[in-house]
C-alpha cells in the first residue's frame, strides 16, 4: 500500500509553505519598500522546482522496489519507495535527486517467482527540473535472478 508517502506528501508542502512565509517576514522585501499592494514593492519571485524524477507506474504489475544509480557506476542506492511502501498501477512518487543521468530499476515482490524489473538506462534529469518516467506493462522482463551488484533487497 502507498498510503504512507500519500499522508507525508500532504504534509510537506505545508511544512515548505510555512518555512518559506517564516523567511519572507524575517528578512523583508529587496527592493527597498514595504511588499504587498499598497507599499509599491512587488511580489517575491517563486522558488524554483526541485530537481527530481517523477516515476508514475502505468503497467499492470506493482513496483515493489525502485533504485537509481548514477550512469557509468556499479552501486544502486537505496530503495527509492522505502521499507513499506508498493507502488501499485496507476500510483505515482517524487524522488528528489541532483541534476545528471541515471539509470533507473524497477522490481516487482521479490519474495516469489518469476522475478520482474524493469531497467531504465541513461535517464537524464536537469537542475531545477522534474522528469517523468512512466513503468510500463510492455517494459517488465522475467529473470531468473535479482543478483545484482551493490543492490540490497528487503523483503516488504
Amino acid at each position: 500500500m502507498f498510503g504512507l508517502k500519500t499522508t507525508l506528501r500532504h504534509r510537506v508542502p505545508v511544512l515548505g509553505t510555512t518555512l518559506v512565509a517564516a523567511f519572507s517576514f524575517a528578512c523583508g522585501g529587496d527592493n527597498g519598500g514595504p511588499a504587498g499592494p499598497s507599499g509599491g514593492g512587488e511580489d517575491a519571485p517563486a522558488p524554483s522546482a526541485v530537481t527530481s524524477f517523477r516515476i508514475a507506474n502505468a503497467s499492470n504489475r506493482a513496483a515493489w522496489y525502485v533504485y537509481f544509480k548514477a550512469c557509468g557506476t556499479e552501486e544502486w542506492g537505496e530503495d527509492r519507495l522505502g521499507s513499506n511502501n508498493v507502488l501499485s498501477s496507476g500510483e505515482s512518487f517524487t524522488a528528489a535527486v541532483s541534476a545528471g543521468c541515471y539509470d533507473v530499476l524497477a522490481l516487482t515482490d521479490t519474495s516469489e517467482q518469476p522475478y520482474y524489473q524493469i531497467h531504465l538506462p541513461e535517464q537524464s534529469v536537469v537542475d531545477g527540473q522534474v522528469t517523468s518516467i512512466a513503468l510500463n506493462s510492455s517494459d517488465w522482463q522475467s529473470v531468473a535472478s535479482l543478483v545484482r551488484v551493490g543492490l540490497s533487497i528487503g523483503r516488504k
